[in-house]
């Protein structure tokens, strides 16, 4: 369960080399077989490592891999999915991290994933948040242009929010809307030998309507919570008060 917070609504850097609640690497399994993956930190500790086995005998059809859940869990426990699937799915459920994730196959030692060298198989996805334009720097060819994102005015349900992007750019093939997979206000970025890693930051912000203000919604919920916890706490302290008299 993904716990929203402040500093998750109000993030504007985004890179290859970070995955997070709205943020997640896609990467295509080339075989079914047993791989070792590595969960690495910034200053190359190893945060979790773990092996994936693909097997017809497995019920689990679930591609979406957790890193938080990961680096909570304790031992090597193995985790088995169904050689039907062709895909996983690699996030963190509880906040934006940078890591490298790596996985490697256990009989032939090659590299099926690397999260720092993304290739053919490979996608990003992000889920923007808030309208606005953002400045995407491809970091192999180091070229850099601008997206833009606007609600879309024809909704007005803060339930049914989208954002609009109305990037015309000569190198957008490497970039298309996330379409039926996704939410529809995200981007998949292709990687290819052109393009083996990204950057991008968002320069301006658009000011939503206030009945479209998906942003504002999410804030006041999440005080709403932080609330109802302090009164919870306030409720036992006063208990504890009482028992102790």
């Amino acid at each position: 369960m993904t716990r929203l917070n402040k500093k998750i609504l109000d993030s504007s850097k985004f890179t290859h080399k970070q995955v997070g609640p709205f943020s997640y690497f896609i990467h295509k399994i080339s075989k079914p077989e047993l791989y070792g993956l590595r969960v690495i930190g910034e200053k190359g500790n190893i945060i979790h490592q773990t092996m994936i086995e693909f097997s017809e005998n497995s019920k689990s059809i679930n591609p979406h891999i957790d890193i938080h859940q990961l680096s909570t869990k304790k031992g090597n426990e193995i985790i088995s999915l169904n050689s039907k699937l062709n895909y996983l799915l690699f996030y963190h459920s509880q906040s934006i991290v940078k890591c490298r994730i790596t996985m490697t196959s256990i009989k032939t030692k090659k590299s099926e994933f690397d999260s720092y060298k993304p290739g053919g198989n490979d996608n990003y996805a992000i889920t923007l948040l808030r309208p606005g334009e953002y400045n995407m720097r491809n970091i192999t060819t180091n070229k850099s242009f601008k997206l833009k994102f606007k609600f879309d005015k024809k909704i007005r349900d803060v339930n049914k929010i989208r954002l609009v992007n109305n990037v015309k750019v000569s190198n957008a093939s490497t970039i298309k809307s996330a379409g039926d997979m996704f939410a529809s206000n995200g981007l998949v970025i292709d990687f290819t030998d052109k393009n083996r890693g990204f950057e991008m930051i968002r320069d301006k912000d658009y000011k939503a309507p206030t009945e479209l203000s998906m942003l504002k919604k999410l804030k006041l919920e999440i005080e709403d919570r932080r609330k109802k916890r302090k009164k919870k706490r306030r409720k036992s302290i006063r208990k504890y008060r009482v028992e102790v008299k």
